[in-house]
């Protein structure tokens, strides 16, 4: 273990990232496996609409530890205010146990231009929520959950292997036989005047305008403006997306983003973003009747769609098969440090009484 007196922190510089990635690459298998990790890193960290803060944690010339942030916008409550997504946080086997993550975080927060109120991030990680909770980081007060639709389990057990595979057989069984003796009960959901769905390369500007119409349904959401949404569905190197959008009259009425990826011989589908005026529950049900198809014509036998625990869509969704994986990561939102000391402030408020149809979270919301 290194001395703690040899450390020291700075931003990142012109000629880092070749030694930030090969750190990422020894502390997480998904940057090992990126074919192109050095593309994506620049795509997520240099090409996003706001900009990205890098601390990096060097002995000599070596990079022992790296924290990254990227600087969305969203809605929260009734503002519209700057975010931080928090991701890629690694620090060196060999110099773990000196408070590295810490003291990047203290750099950070004392030496940067500050203009963000909310921070947000997702772990599976014990000892990142271990150390949220005794930062005294808010949990998100709603659940995320993975909703799953599969159309032939023993194929999928096959390709995917879990513990007790047989009993995730019955168990998803049981759920895709209780949704559809549910949706048999339930009204049929016709379209409230003609739209069409078409498929699109990029978002132009009509999607501001849908931006306008939507966001004050929610309390928590990513802004969904034209730069955001072209960046996020770029050539990121996850995979190809495929952009929806349900028009009438020019006017978009909602939008959906499909993306199909294949590892290990076997194709899974995710349903990135899918999101739609408040009053068209129709649009909504006709874009994941529109999702399924696209998936099936493809041979993809299970799709993936996160959502909010008791959202709307969640509930549309069970009409399409789909059953609640009760894979839930863990979310914490809350202020950033320096706006706690500089407003004194802990308790988002309006977070007390929020509820899942005014809180938008899919996969789209992680980068």
């Amino acid at each position: 273990m290194a001395d703690k007196a040899n450390i020291y922190f700075r931003f990142y510089q012109e000629g880092d990232e070749e030694k930030i990635i090969e750190l990422l690459q020894k502390t997480f298998p998904k940057w090992g496996a990126r074919k192109d990790p050095l593309s994506f890193w620049r795509w997520k960290y240099f090409d996003a609409p706001q900009k990205s803060i890098i601390t990096v944690a060097l002995v000599d010339d070596k990079i022992v530890g790296c924290n990254h942030s990227v600087i969305l916008r969203g809605k929260f409550d009734s503002e519209i205010s700057a975010i931080s997504w928090g991701d890629d946080l690694a620090v060196d086997e060999k110099y773990r146990g000196l408070h590295i993550w810490a003291q990047m975080r203290d750099y950070k927060d004392n030496n940067h231009e500050f203009n963000e109120k909310y921070t947000y991030s997702t772990t599976l990680n014990p000892k990142v929520i271990q150390s949220w909770k005794e930062r005294k980081r808010e949990d998100f007060p709603l659940k995320v959950t993975r909703m799953v639709r599969i159309n032939d389990v023993s194929l999928h057990l096959k390709m995917r292997p879990v513990d007790n595979g047989w009993l995730v057989n019955l168990g998803y069984s049981g759920l895709k036989t209780l949704n559809h003796i549910t949706n048999k009960l339930s009204p049929s959901v016709d379209k409230i005047g003609e739209y069409e769905i078409i498929e699109v390369s990029k978002f132009d500007e009509k999607i501001d305008s849908f931006w306008d119409n939507i966001k004050d349904d929610y309390k928590f959401i990513l802004e969904k403006k034209k730069p955001y949404l072209n960046w996020r569905f770029s050539g990121s190197g996850k995979g190809d997306y495929q952009i929806f959008q349900a028009v009438k009259d020019e006017e978009i009425l909602g939008f959906m983003v499909l993306m199909v990826k294949e590892e290990g011989g076997y194709s899974e589908g995710f349903i990135e973003d899918l999101l739609t005026l408040k009053t068209r529950s129709d649009v909504a049900f006709h874009l994941l009747e529109h999702a399924c198809s696209f998936f099936d014509e493809r041979g993809v036998n299970t799709v993936y769609y996160q959502i909010i625990k008791g959202h709307p869509y969640q509930i549309l969704s069970k009409r399409y098969g789909f059953v609640d994986s009760r894979s839930s990561p863990y979310i914490n939102f809350s202020y950033t440090d320096m706006y706690t000391k500089m407003s004194g402030e802990l308790e988002i408020k309006f977070l007390k009484n929020i509820k899942p149809n005014q809180v938008y979270f899919g996969y789209a919301e992680t980068v």
